[in-house]
């Protein structure tokens, strides 16, 4: 019940991992040649979960790199602004905010009292020198999920780069980053999608690409990787032009078993037991008395579940569910609880007895 937090690892995602590692204890990298076919059949289904291009995909080891590769990379002026929440996590905050020694302010958009951060807010704040809106696709508090698509139509018409970090929604949201007209997006894997450490992505619209400078180039950054001693800095005309170096081979299988459940799957049917599991256990801690921290619209949902209470010590209800082995993260006097699609209804009416 915390993927929101880290997500547990599944057999099929072990038995990814395990055997990618067999392999090169045995064989060293006399399959090599595996290696590179995990690759590109991860970034084939990364590119289906998003709605992209394979080659829009670059690897990356963490959220954070993702973005400090896009604010490093955006050619900056003197005055230019970002537009960023003051609810973020920051991972989608500091990388930003280390542009400000190039001239860049940042233009803060405040949550509301009921959780909220409305398009309308976020557009008031554009201004003739915003360069960028970064913004999370579900905020890691509250589970408040961002109107991804009315924000990409305000930046789209107002000539502005649009920004999300997408990893408290990728893998238990449905997105497209066509339709939102996402600019770049960033996200790891171990949280909805059930990965271990050390694997995550980076999407960049094709229309933009050219615009970002490779901040962190590499031999695998280059057309011709592997001509190791013609230094030929041309980049490749993809996405891939952000990974500087050789990737790991074990989180990659890792990644690629986890991601071919998904796509088989289908996301639809994952968001909507997500949603389903998480509408019932709204409904039962607000019948038992309980505030509910997360907006829930039909249009915000997600698949995290904050609330407090106003009679109970919320230092005693965590550890009442940490002694029931319910994963949960307390933070801000709140609870937050988040679980997933394989999660049972069963599941949801243990926890709600607890409390």
């Amino acid at each position: 019940m915390d993927h929101a937090a880290v997500s547990p690892l599944t057999r099929d995602m072990v038995y990814g991992l395990s055997m990618r590692a067999d392999d090169i204890m045995e064989n060293g990298a006399a399959n090599y040649a595996d290696w590179k076919d995990d690759a590109i059949q991860t970034r084939l289904m990364y590119a289906q979960l998003l709605g992209s291009l394979p080659d829009e995909i670059a690897f990356v080891n963490s959220t954070a790199e993702g973005v400090n590769l896009v604010a490093n990379g955006i050619e900056w002026h003197p005055g230019d602004n970002v537009v960023l929440t003051n609810v973020d996590y920051p991972a989608n905050i500091y990388p930003w905010m280390n542009q400000q020694r190039h001239g860049v302010t940042i233009k803060w958009v405040e949550e509301r009292e009921d959780g909220r951060i409305p398009v309308e807010d976020l557009a008031a704040a554009i201004d003739d020198h915003t360069r960028v809106v970064a913004i999370s696709f579900v905020h890691f508090v509250n589970g408040y999920r961002n109107d991804l698509n009315a924000i990409g139509d305000v930046c789209r018409e107002r000539g502005v780069f649009f920004f999300v970090d997408a990893i408290q929604g990728l893998g238990a949201i449905d997105l497209d980053v066509r339709e939102m007209k996402i600019s770049a997006l960033a996200a790891h894997s171990r949280k909805w999608l059930l990965c271990p450490g050390g694997l995550g992505v980076l999407y960049v619209d094709r229309d933009v690409l050219k615009d970002l400078h490779v901040s962190n180039p590499g031999a695998n950054s280059v057309v011709d990787a592997a001509n190791f001693l013609d230094y030929q800095l041309t980049y490749r005309d993809s996405a891939q032009r952000f990974e500087p170096s050789s990737l790991n081979p074990i989180a990659l299988s890792a990644t690629r078993a986890m991601l071919a459940m998904f796509t088989g799957l289908g996301m639809g049917y994952i968001e909507n037991r997500v949603v389903s599991l998480t509408d019932m256990l709204c409904n039962g801690l607000e019948k038992k008395g309980y505030t509910l921290r997360s907006p829930r619209r039909a249009n915000e949902k997600s698949g995290i579940v904050t609330f407090s209470s106003d009679s109970d010590d919320i230092d005693a209800i965590s550890a009442k569910l940490t002694d029931a082995c319910v994963f949960h993260t307390k933070r801000y006097g709140m609870i937050r609880l988040s679980p997933h699609f394989y999660n049972t209804e069963k599941e949801v009416e243990l926890v709600l007895n607890l409390l």
